[in-house]
């Protein structure tokens, strides 16, 4: 690589306005590698989300700068009169340190700003949406988002380069109007190593699950957006049909868990959905590796780390045929994809994996493939391209 012709590093600055879902994961990767090579990693962001990136810093792999710098994810805060009260010149001298800015998330106030203002900062600006062109928690966030990116793509000449994270997100982003040969698709990463030696009986010590019940497994936000209806529903027709599941649900509340729990109780199968919470890395790693199933019923995902890391622990996955799933997933041999997408589509698959499919041979298959396709080496190899042709142009 070009970049690494000279002795001097290349400072990187990551901006990342809003900390949520998998970003928080991809900065941790991509920073301990880039770090181990020719970049001086420092990532910008608001207090709010400093503790969430502490660990980071406290390994070197970056360093941690907050500014006064606006998070909410939807607005149009650079060209807003409200601007008027938060100091632009202290968020300018944050980036003006360095030889390319890197901004996660598209929605947000920095990237306007830094969309906007190319012709006076002058460096190298580099876009991962992380799914932020289409992802929207409500009909009203749905409604300014579009309105947004209309607005904002007429910038798209002053970005260097957008990243997609899957080829349906570059479809996504050229459908609203960004040039095809703008956009390049990097995948996320899984650490392998990280899933090796967790297996255990993390379900029966902690929840009390027989080992004879098939414990199907989600991991990520509860949240709408990931249709977690559907998945309870398939749980009560897998159930009806006697099978002997449960289903454990892993990850933060996003405002979904009340209204998730008064679905089970409705469908009469409160006692075979467990809600876990949030829990720690390793607690995550070893309740994935620690699953019969993993179940991901979300329609319109960019990407999944929780199905690559599933697969990376050797369990078979189940998901819809839709959104990046197929990129993720080959059906019929790291997994099993829904081709229909309800309640009773999902119970299917789910039931075909139970009754012939080869859980141990899938889920080993899935550990082989992702380590393959998905590794965050190749990753920060593929980014450092995309530096290296924004900063020589």
């Amino acid at each position: 690589m070009l970049l690494y012709g000279g002795t001097q590093k290349i400072r990187v600055g990551m901006v990342a306005p809003v900390i949520a879902g998998g970003i928080k994961t991809h900065l941790s990767a991509m920073c301990r590698i880039l770090s181990q090579r020719n970049f001086d990693v420092h990532i910008i962001t608001s207090d709010k989300y400093r503790s969430m990136l502490t660990e980071i810093s406290h390994k070197r792999h970056a360093c941690l700068t907050t500014v006064d710098l606006p998070s909410r994810e939807l607005s149009f805060y650079a060209i807003m009169p409200s601007l008027r009260s938060l100091d632009r010149r202290s968020f300018f001298r944050a980036l003006d340190r360095y030889d390319i800015l890197h901004v996660h998330g598209y929605t947000n106030y920095a990237t306007d700003y830094l969309s906007l203002t190319r012709k006076i900062h002058e460096m190298p600006v580099v876009i991962t949406f992380h799914g932020s062109l289409s992802q929207y928690s409500s009909i009203s966030n749905r409604f300014w988002k579009t309105l947004h990116n209309k607005v904002m793509i007429k910038f798209q000449s002053f970005v260097s380069k957008f990243i997609a994270v899957s080829y349906f997100e570059k479809d996504i982003a050229a459908r609203q109007g960004i040039s095809d040969d703008r956009i390049e698709v990097i995948y996320n990463g899984v650490d392998a190593g990280f899933f090796e030696g967790h297996r255990s009986d993390f379900f029966e010590e902690r929840l009390g699950i027989p080992r004879d019940v098939i414990t199907l497994v989600y991991l990520g936000r509860l949240s709408r957006s990931k249709n977690l209806y559907s998945l309870i529903k398939a749980t009560r027709y897998l159930l009806s049909a006697g099978r002997k599941v449960r289903l454990v649900m892993i990850g933060p509340n996003w405002g979904e868990e009340s209204r998730l729990k008064r679905l089970s109780a409705e469908l009469g199968i409160s006692n075979y959905v467990l809600f876990v919470g949030e829990v720690t890395e390793n607690e995550k790693m070893t309740a994935l590796a620690s699953a019969d199933i993993f179940v991901y019923p979300a329609l319109r995902d960019v990407f999944s780390l929780s199905v690559v890391e599933a697969s990376a622990s050797c369990v078979p996955v189940v998901a819809f045929a839709s959104g990046s799933n197929n990129e993720m997933i080959v059906d019929g041999y790291t997994g099993v994809l829904a081709r229909e997408n309800t309640p009773l589509g999902l119970a299917r698959a789910i039931d075909k994996l139970i009754e012939t499919g080869d859980r141990e041979q899938m889920g080993k298959n899935g550990r082989e493939y992702v380590l393959k396709r998905f590794s965050w080496d190749k990753a920060v190899a593929n980014t450092e391209e995309v530096y290296e042709a924004a900063l020589l142009k």
